[in-house]
C-alpha cells in the first residue's frame, strides 16, 4: 500500500461518495460506453486508468474478458469493489496503483481507457507514453479529455481559480490540438476523434498502437 501523502489523492478520497453519486446520474458516462462498445471484443483485456468508482469499468465488463481498474484514490477503489460485489461482477479487478506500477506488464492490454485524467496531470506525456507501452501492437487507447482552453472565458477563469484552491493537481488548459500532439508523439494513430460543441468541450479520441 502506498503512503497516503498526496493531497490530490486525499481530496478524491474525501469527494468519492459524492462523485460516485454524480457520475451514476451523468448521461455522458452512458454515452461514452455506447461510443466505445464497437471497439471492444469479447477476448479483450482492458486497463481502465484513473477509473474512479468504476462506472465505465463495470458497464463494459460483460463485453470483454477482463478489466483491470486502477486509481490512486483508496476510497474510489473501495467504492468500485463494493459496486462490483453488489452487481456480482467477477471480471473487473480494482487496485489502488498508478499507471507506472511495475505490476502492469508491457504489451499486455488490448485497450487502455483514460477518461477525464490527462488534463489533471502535471505532465501528461509520460502517462500517454506508458499507456502506449502497456498496449499490445494494434491495441487501442481511448481517451476523453476536457479541453479547458476551448471553453468560454468565464468558465476558464472559474476553473483557474478552482485549480488553485483545490488540490486537483494541474488543471491544464488543454486544447484539442494539445491532446492530439500528446497521442501522435507516442506513435499512436488516431482512428476517430470527436469534440462536441458545448460549454466545456470534451475531446474524445480513439487511437491505435502501430
Amino acid at each position: 500500500m502506498k503512503q497516503r501523502d498526496n493531497k490530490a489523492d486525499r481530496f478524491w478520497d474525501w469527494i468519492a461518495r459524492r462523485y460516485d453519486r454524480q457520475v451514476h446520474r451523468d448521461e455522458n458516462y452512458t454515452q461514452a460506453v455506447e461510443r466505445i462498445a464497437k471497439y471492444l471484443d469479447p477476448g479483450d483485456t482492458v486497463l481502465d486508468y484513473a477509473c474512479g468508482p468504476g462506472v465505465v469499468a463495470l458497464k463494459i465488463a460483460a463485453d470483454v474478458t477482463e478489466v483491470h481498474a486502477i486509481d490512486t484514490s483508496e476510497r474510489m477503489i473501495e467504492i468500485g469493489k463494493q459496486r462490483a460485489r453488489e452487481s456480482e461482477v467477477a471480471n473487473v479487478h480494482f487496485a489502488q496503483k498508478t499507471i507506472f506500477d511495475d505490476s502492469l506488464r508491457r504489451e499486455s492490454y488490448d485497450v487502455v481507457l483514460a477518461f477525464n485524467i490527462l488534463h489533471l496531470l502535471e505532465d501528461a506525456r509520460p502517462a500517454v507514453q506508458r499507456a502506449s507501452e502497456l498496449l499490445k501492437p494494434g491495441g487501442l487507447m481511448i481517451s476523453s479529455t476536457p479541453c479547458v482552453a476551448e471553453a468560454g472565458v468565464l468558465l476558464r477563469m472559474l476553473l483557474s481559480l478552482v485549480s488553485r484552491v483545490l488540490p486537483l493537481s494541474h488543471l491544464w488548459k488543454f486544447s484539442t490540438a494539445d491532446v492530439e500532439d500528446l497521442i501522435l508523439h507516442e506513435g499512436l494513430e488516431i482512428l476517430e476523434s470527436e469534440a462536441p460543441e458545448r460549454t466545456l468541450p470534451i475531446f474524445r479520441v480513439v487511437a491505435r498502437k502501430r
